[in-house]
């Protein structure tokens, strides 16, 4: 038969591993409450003009509150991720942004270039 550990026992042996208590610290300023962004995107399939007049047709899937991918069609291509730096505002790796402008409308813009061009959900 083998030996029964007791809940004495246990306690014992555990508290030899716990870490001691730290007094508690109040943060120097308070955090900020977390917001919901008021912005959400709808997926799916997206259409622009360039200023020249060639159509531009995009997927963009809005992945989380926070991250946005948009996926040309025009030529074969990965997703290009942007992630938000604003309220209303995503950015790519390139500093390349999306402004959003409600659930099915919004802007691309290219800074280096000085170029933008605005996407509108498509029916289905």
């Amino acid at each position: 038969m083998r030996p029964c550990l007791t809940a004495a026992l246990i306690g014992e042996v555990l508290s030899q591993f716990a870490p001691t208590a730290l007094p508690a610290e109040p943060l120097p300023v308070a955090p900020a409450p977390f917001e919901e962004p008021q912005e959400v995107l709808v997926s799916g399939q997206y259409a622009a003009e360039w200023p020249e007049g060639r159509r531009l047709v995009v997927t963009i899937q809005m992945v989380t509150p926070d991250l946005i991918t948009l996926q040309r069609h025009s030529y074969s291509s990965i997703p290009v991720t942007f992630r938000r730096v604003d309220e209303d505002v995503f950015r790519d790796r390139q500093g390349n942004s999306l402004s959003l402008q409600g659930p099915t409308r919004l802007t691309w813009t290219d800074p280096t270039q000085e170029t933008s061009v605005t996407f509108q959900r498509e029916a289905r």
